[in-house]
C-alpha cells in the first residue's frame, strides 16, 4: 500500500515538472495575447487585403465612382487622381457605364479633387451631362453614403490596394451588387504604396470595429 502511495506521489511530481511554463505564467499569458493577436489580425486582414488587388471590370453598370486621390501642389494632378480619372473615362468610352460620379475633398489652397478630376474627364471628350459631383467625400464611407439615389448598379473605381476597404465598407452601409475596378498604373507603381497598403489594412481593421 505504502509503495502506491509514493508511485502516485511521483507521477503527480512528473506531471508538475512536465507542465509547460507558459500554463502556469500570468504575464507570459498576457504578453502572448498582447503581441500574437495583433498579429493573427493584421496578417489576416493583409490577406483580405491583397486578395482584393485583381479585380478588372468587364461587365455594364450605369455609373462608375472615382473615388478622388491627392492634387499636388500648383494644380497638377498626382498620379494616383490620374491614375483613377482615367479609368474611369475608359469604362465610359467603352460604353461599359452612362456615368461617372467624381467623389473627393480638397486640401486648403488647392484645387479641390472634384474639380480636376472633372477637368481632365471633360479634357478627354466626357460630356459634362455625364458626370455628378460629390463635393463631399472626404473618405471612403462618406462617398459610399452620398451616392446619389436611384441609380442602377455602381462600379468602384479606385487603386487595388483601395479596393479591399471599398468591399468591406459597401457591405457594411448595404450595398447590394457593388462591382471593383482597378485603375490601371499608366506611369508606374507608387514609391510610397507599401505606406498605402498598411494603411488600408489599418483603415479595414478600424471601420471592422466601429461598424
Amino acid at each position: 500500500m505504502k509503495f502506491k502511495q509514493s508511485a502516485t506521489t511521483g507521477e503527480l511530481s512528473n506531471q508538475k515538472r512536465e507542465t509547460p511554463y507558459w500554463r502556469t505564467s500570468p504575464l507570459l499569458n498576457i504578453l502572448l495575447i498582447v503581441i500574437v493577436v495583433p498579429c493573427v489580425v493584421v496578417l489576416i486582414v493583409s490577406l483580405f487585403v491583397g486578395a482584393n488587388y485583381i479585380n478588372t471590370f468587364n461587365g455594364k453598370k450605369e455609373c462608375a465612382v472615382v473615388y478622388g486621390a491627392a492634387v499636388w501642389q500648383g494644380d497638377r494632378p498626382s498620379h494616383a487622381l490620374t491614375d483613377r480619372i482615367m479609368a474611369g473615362v475608359d469604362l465610359y468610352n467603352n460604353a461599359q457605364v452612362s456615368c461617372l460620379v467624381l467623389s473627393g475633398s480638397q486640401v486648403p489652397g488647392r484645387m479641390h479633387e472634384v474639380e480636376m478630376m472633372k477637368k481632365i474627364a471633360m479634357g478627354k471628350g466626357i460630356p459634362e451631362s455625364a458626370i455628378r459631383e460629390d463635393h463631399n467625400g472626404i473618405n471612403t464611407l462618406a462617398t459610399l453614403r452620398n451616392l446619389p439615389k436611384g441609380v442602377d448598379g455602381f462600379v468602384m473605381v479606385s487603386n487595388d490596394f483601395h479596393l479591399a476597404r471599398i468591399r468591406m465598407l459597401s457591405k457594411k452601409v448595404g450595398l447590394e451588387g457593388v462591382a471593383l475596378h482597378a485603375a490601371p498604373y499608366r506611369h508606374t507603381r507608387y514609391i510610397k504604396e507599401p505606406m498605402f497598403f498598411f494603411r488600408e489594412v489599418a483603415a479595414v481593421i478600424y471601420y471592422s470595429s466601429i461598424l
